[in-house]
């Protein structure tokens, strides 16, 4: 399942964005029957990007497109993606630490690696948003789909979410749950009721 949160509509102020995720991501866990939940850059399949990136033994102008995707805690658990080498992300990828990333198997492929350790990096080209950027690689996951099911595997790059000084108004939220949607008495899934204590005022 997944939600949008849009921070304006539950009258929050801008520096109360992060600790109000991390609030609302213990709330969903608590659920009975909810086994993970995560907040994400984008969602897969739905607005993901990209930018080209190149080896820290290579230069700009060997770049490749790459799939790009900012994610928070748990959401390899939310996906069930399995990690193959290295690590996920922990509490020393914090703000003001070196930025890490974990790739999939097709960008290993595609850039020749044989093996992910920490020694390995790459650069992120400059956006609009962000400067030329350097990422330490710290670990490998299984491929998955990026834009469409009928896609062939592609390069993909995924990148600690943190927070930032410019904070987005809103926050897509992953949950995987082992319960049946709910049905109204047609059959239809029934539309979640409004939580009217996650009016923040």
């Amino acid at each position: 399942m997944t939600a949008r949160v849009i921070f304006q509509q539950l009258n929050l102020p801008p520096d109360r964005y992060p600790a109000f995720k991390d609030e609302l991501l213990d709330r969903i866990r608590a659920i009975p029957g909810v086994e993970a939940a995560a907040v994400v850059h984008e969602i897969p399949l739905d607005d993901w990007g990209g930018a080209n990136v190149w080896m820290d033994s290579a230069d700009a102008r060997q770049g490749k497109h790459t799939n790009l995707s900012r994610i928070g805690p748990d959401y390899f658990k939310t996906l069930q993606i399995a990690l193959l080498a290295g690590r996920d992300f922990d509490a020393r990828d914090r703000v003001g630490t070196p930025k890490v990333t974990i790739v999939n198997e097709a960008f290993a492929a595609s850039f020749w690696m044989e093996q992910v350790q920490s020694a390995i990096g790459f650069w992120v080209e400059a956006t609009p948003g962000d400067p030329e950027t350097p990422y330490e690689i710290v670990g490998l996951v299984r491929d998955t789909k990026y834009e469409d099911l009928r896609e062939e595997f592609a390069p993909i790059a995924l990148l600690r979410r943190r927070a930032k000084r410019r904070r987005r108004p809103g926050a897509p939220v992953m949950i995987r749950s082992r319960l049946a949607p709910r049905r109204d008495g047609r059959g239809r899934q029934a539309r979640p009721q409004r939580d009217q204590s996650w009016n923040y005022r």
